[in-house]
């Protein structure tokens, strides 16, 4: 619209002067000579020129509104292109999730069994096997069956070996028990084998073999034995079926993988090439799968000739490497899709590599979890979804990581844990128990949650509970010296005002009010206190009973050793406010005992005691603390009937 005013406006402009200002045709200085020979008085001049400029004024507002319009509509053009983009990154990450589901499934049919699935107890996985090389090309697939024989002598038919046998889509691995090393269920490689080169006989029961089959191997035959009948059964059919189902798949497949074949290398020089088209595809499974098999291939010839594309490989290879790395770095991938990536980046040669960015993944997932997560009115729902998801992620990555990486790399993972416990901590303490409208019983159920879940997680091998304790103390304590102070200031203002006479109940209803109250706090046989209606207790020191017994409840849950000390202090400072005021107060002594020794070895001793029991220990902390609480007893005397300290 705006070039087709653009069009009208020159077009009417140039109309009186005879010239179409848009015509590809027009010549400026026969435009300006002609004026000047028609006109030639300087006002037409300058009318001429005025419109000119106001001509020349309007088309560069709206040449700049064009450039704007066409800049705006790049930009957006550029976001949705970055936004196809991702959804056919993401699109190819769930098509080789479907993929491998697929593969597994026709596995399964094949075999009758589903993959990754075990029938003994003996969970011994193929990383266990020493000597055997985790890039070996028949180590493609996963792990059908597994299991525990006995291998016989052929003449003797006595036992001379324990193997441990792992039947594969379209190989068979046997490993022997080496007893020569220290670590248990260490296996030592025998053989591995594709399915196509190896035959199994099955042996009749006799009165000298009872559940044997051989397994042949060349020239060499093992005959081993099951543990049990249907043991051998499920061997002989697992392994029968695979065999058919290899033979079949070799077979459909010998027009297709030609190009692959081992007796034919020429393919292996176009390798480089096609694993960077696959690059290209972001097909890097195919890639990863490729570049192996030339590796393999390629350290079987031994003709100079191939120096050159073995450099080549290497060089793109490389590539690969890198491109797989970067890929890891990309934020918000599918759990399956960091699985995958993850994997492909360990069998290119980079563990470390990749176990960091593993890691790192986690980590973002994490604080991804913890920035959707919205702060409730109650403090402990909020914590209760906090720990939900960090231990739910922690225990997912230490299974998942213990199944990708080998045993050397149990230490990185570790190091992360512990650096993601200490990020869960300050993120803690920020929110929740530096917050000004955290009480210490909000602290207290919410630091109850974590230890509750730190305790469930020992079941995955996860005890890192002290951790949590040794960073989480130093707040911890902050909250119990907040919440002591207050507890002291408000206790001491109270016992001034309250009476410090025993206390007389005017009915049965008081009474059963005050073992209701005595109860609660958990006190044990409140009736030895009462003289018909009649209490021997005053009531300011029944009032200090029910306030500790709030403060004593929240201190129970957060007791440890790094925050008992802390605990420990007040109850004695406590106990001193208590006895200083009613020395203050009151002027008797059987009275002024009998309340002190009810605070004393009932309020204070079932309090601490409390504590012990929560924490398992023993009750030498008790002593200690009644040996302290003595001493401040020993310092109330009492002189010709008047009590002070």
């Amino acid at each position: 619209g705006d070039a087709l005013n653009l069009s009208r406006a020159a077009a009417a402009m140039a109309s009186r002067g005879g010239e179409d200002f848009a015509s590809t045709r027009f010549d400026p200085v026969r435009f300006v000579k002609s004026i000047v020979s028609e006109h030639t008085t300087l006002a037409q001049l300058q009318s001429h020129r005025e419109r000119v400029g106001a001509f020349a004024e309007r088309n560069a507002k709206l040449l700049k509104a064009n450039v704007y319009k066409n800049y705006t509509q790049n930009i957006e053009t550029s976001k949705e292109i970055s936004r196809l983009e991702a959804e056919m990154y993401e699109l190819g990450h769930v098509m080789h999730e479907y993929n491998q589901n697929f593969q597994s499934l026709s596995d399964m049919l094949a075999s009758g069994r589903v993959p990754g699935t075990e029938t003994n107890d003996e969970h011994i996985s193929l990383s266990a096997v020493q000597g055997l090389l985790r890039s070996h090309p028949l180590l493609d697939g996963t792990c059908l069956h597994s299991g525990k024989v006995a291998q016989l002598d052929n003449d003797s038919r006595t036992t001379i070996a324990q193997l441990h046998l792992f039947l594969l889509h379209a190989a068979l691995v046997m490993a022997h028990y080496d007893t020569t090393r220290r670590e248990a269920g260490s296996l030592q490689l025998v053989f591995i084998d594709a399915l196509s080169d190896i035959r199994v006989e099955d042996v009749p029961n006799s009165p000298r073999l009872t559940n044997c089959f051989v397994i042949r191997r060349d020239v060499e035959r093992y005959l081993v034995c099951t543990a049990s009948a249907s043991e051998k059964r499920l061997w002989l059919s697992l392994l029968r079926k695979c065999m058919d189902a290899t033979e079949a798949s070799e077979s459909s497949a010998a027009v297709d993988d030609s190009e692959y074949s081992r007796t034919d290398v020429a393919w292996l020089l176009d390798a480089p090439e096609d694993i960077d088209v696959f690059m290209a595809q972001r097909a890097f499974d195919k890639a990863v799968e490729l570049a192996q098999r030339a590796r393999i291939e390629l350290q079987l010839q031994t003709d100079p000739v191939w120096k050159k594309t073995e450099a080549a490989l290497e060089a793109i290879v490389k590539r690969l490497t890198t491109a797989v790395s970067e890929e890891l770095d990309r934020p918000g991938l599918r759990r399956q899709a960091v699985l995958t990536t993850t994997k492909l980046l360990i069998q290119l040669g980079e563990p470390e590599q990749a176990s960091a960015k593993y890691l790192a993944q986690w980590s973002s997932s994490i604080q991804r979890e913890f920035r959707r997560l919205k702060m409730e009115r109650m403090v402990e729902l909020y914590v209760l979804k906090f720990a939900r998801i960090f231990f739910s992620t922690l225990k997912y990555t230490g299974r998942e990581y213990s199944r990708i990486f080998e045993s050397a790399h149990k230490s990185a993972y570790l190091i992360w844990m512990e650096r993601e416990v200490e990020q869960f901590c300050r993120t803690f303490s920020r929110q929740v128990l530096q917050s000004s409208t955290t009480s210490v019983a909000s602290a207290a159920e919410s630091m109850s949650i974590i230890v509750q879940h730190a305790q469930a997680a020992k079941n995955d091998g996860l005890d890192f509970e002290f951790l949590f304790w040794r960073l989480l103390s130093p707040k911890l304590v902050d909250v119990i010296d907040e919440a002591g102070r207050v507890w002291i200031a408000s206790t001491a203002h109270d016992l001034v005002d309250e009476t410090w006479q025993p206390k007389e109940f005017a009915g049965q209803q008081p009474v059963k009010v005050f073992l209701e109250q005595m109860t609660k706090c958990e006190i044990e046989y409140p009736e030895q206190f009462l003289e018909g209606k009649k209490c021997k207790l005053f009531e300011s020191t029944i009032g200090l009973c029910v306030r500790s017994h709030h403060y004593v409840t929240s201190c129970v849950r957060l007791y440890h050793a790094t925050t008992k000390s802390s605990i420990m202090l007040w109850i004695c400072k406590l106990f001193e406010v208590f006895m200083t005021r009613m020395a203050q107060a009151y002027d008797g002594r059987e009275a002024f005992e009998t309340n002190a020794r009810f605070v004393l070895d009932v309020v204070v001793s079932s309090a601490v005691s409390r504590m012990e029991e929560h924490a398992g220990k023993k009750k030498a902390q008790l002593r200690e603390m009644m040996k302290m609480l003595q001493d401040v007893w020993r310092d109330a005397t009492i002189d010709d009937g008047v009590t002070h300290i």
